[in-house]
């Protein structure tokens, strides 16, 4: 290898990580974004409020996932927003549509399709949070 070749490989590995590990706070926002989207979500599709108040609710059950997006997008620290992040991102708000479908129109709110409808949400989530996380 030649002088120049040393320099530079030795350029790259003194160039700071792109990686910066989620500071506690972050840690207990996205505990209690899952853990509001899962519990919430299913408690207020088995409530069956009026229309007026289901559009509330569905609009905070869909404000989750866009904030992580939104905080994702703009965290300074990070690794670079890749494809597979675009992929989970749409995933997780794509699943915070299944709780506002069961609270908007679904006839019956039995317990099952509430746990079920917040459980995909919160799943989705809680992955999309990890794999920016992992990096």
């Amino acid at each position: 290898m030649t002088e120049e070749a040393r320099q530079a490989l030795e350029e790259v590995r003194r160039a700071p990580s792109l990686y910066r590990p989620p500071h506690p706070t972050e840690i207990v926002l996205a505990v209690a974004s899952v853990g509001v989207l899962l519990v919430g979500g299913s408690w207020v599709i088995q409530l069956d409020p009026p229309l007026v108040w289901s559009l509330v609710a569905s609009l905070g059950i869909l404000a989750v996932p866009f904030a992580w997006h939104w905080a994702a997008l703009r965290t300074p620290g990070r690794a670079p927003w890749r494809r597979i992040d675009t992929v989970l991102a749409g995933a997780a708000l794509l699943a915070g549509t299944f709780p506002v479908h069961t609270l908007l129109w679904s006839t019956d709110s039995s317990a099952t399709s509430a746990w079920v409808a917040a459980t995909i949400a919160a799943v989705a989530l809680a992955v999309f949070i990890g794999v920016r996380w992992r990096r």
